[in-house]
């Protein structure tokens, strides 16, 4: 959505300042990469070209764009050689990640085009496709996944994105996991696949899709416990959880013991 800028991106340059070497008020050129100002951004890459500064303090005119979600105002900066991947980037700051965060499959397709690292990762071992797990940015996943983003890399939990999916309880990010072939009986790095996270934090639609895609609901944990062990524990707290748990555990079973 359009935002009225805190300042103006739209006032005319001064002719005199146009020819030097060095572009007047940056601060005007990063406030129209924020609120989409295209043709003021084409103004100072015209102008000044290699004299353009990508970065103003610890962010750059991309990062803000895609974090904006300002389509336009990315596609022309990539066009005028904005590096995709900024390696002095502060750790949240990648444009990639900005992009997968809110779910913007267009500008991570622009980024990825233009060679930004697929599974580039930020403070936490964060990868892009893990950022866009946790926001429940399923367009995105689908776009990253598409350009090969991988399905094991571990966040600083030791999560994997299927494990964060089943800890977040997204049964529609888990299932695109699994299509994209994410293993379901994987282990973080606690011992615990997908299917024990989603019983530790009560996450019967994620079970639900892991179960009824094959995951193996009789793996146990380091301590030997099994996902049904995990969700008896929460009896107290979420019987109805609790019940359905087992009911989808019961049905698994019934169906296991038909083949």
């Amino acid at each position: 959505m359009y935002k009225t800028p805190i300042m103006s991106a739209k006032k005319p340059f001064n002719n005199a300042s146009a020819g030097s070497k060095k572009p007047p008020n940056m601060n005007r050129f990063f406030m129209a990469a924020k609120y989409n100002e295209v043709g003021v951004l084409k103004e100072y890459l015209e102008a000044y070209d290699d004299a353009i500064a990508w970065r103003l303090g610890d962010r750059s005119a991309l990062s803000i764009a895609a974090e904006e979600g300002n389509y336009m105002a990315v596609q022309l900066l990539l066009n005028h050689g904005a590096p995709a991947h900024e390696k002095h980037a502060t750790p949240s700051a990648q444009p990639l990640h900005l992009a997968a965060e809110i779910d913007r499959p267009d500008i991570a397709g622009l980024l990825l085009h233009s060679r930004a690292p697929v599974d580039a990762a930020r403070e936490g071992g964060v990868t892009p496709l893990l950022d866009a797990v946790y926001w429940n940015s399923v367009k995105a996943m689908r776009t990253l996944l598409h350009f090969g983003a991988s399905k094991e890399k571990m966040n600083a939990d030791g999560h994997m994105p299927l494990h964060l999916a089943a800890e977040r309880e997204y049964p529609e990010a888990a299932s695109l996991l699994i299509e994209s072939g994410a293993d379901m009986n994987a282990k973080n790095r606690d011992g615990f696949t997908p299917l024990m996270v989603a019983a530790q934090n009560g996450g019967l639609e994620t079970a639900r899709v892991l179960l009824r895609r094959g995951a193996d609901q009789h793996l146990q944990s380091p301590a030997g416990e099994t996902a049904l062990d995990m969700a008896l524990a929460h009896g107290d707290n979420d019987p109805e959880f609790v019940e359905g748990f087992q009911k989808l555990i019961n049905a698994r079973n019934h169906e296991d013991s038909l083949t």
